[in-house]
């Protein structure tokens, strides 16, 4: 089992026994969600944008226009936060 390593920012408090930190298992959810939220600030201003995610190797890539705030954040180095999502059901 090759286990992603965790950080005080990444470790699971709620529930940690729910916590799946296998890359693997982590890598099929990507492939099969493609529905991402990516959550940053812009100034005083927090943002969650919802957009398209993939993940090509170790590297996730998100759809985005260059000239959106949220791509420029990212490109600044902003430090962000992306939540994927799994809809298999209502």
């Amino acid at each position: 089992m090759d286990n992603i390593t965790t950080t005080p920012r990444t470790r699971l408090r709620r529930e940690p026994q729910r916590a799946v930190y296998d890359r693997q298992v982590l890598y099929q959810l990507i492939d099969e969600a493609r529905l991402c939220h990516i959550g940053f600030q812009d100034g005083n201003t927090s943002l969650v944008i919802p957009t398209l995610v993939w993940r090509l190797d170790n590297n996730i890539y998100i759809h985005g226009s260059r000239g959106s705030r949220m791509l420029k954040q990212l490109a600044a180095g902003q430090e962000v936060c992306v939540s994927v999502t799994l809809m298999d059901g209502l």
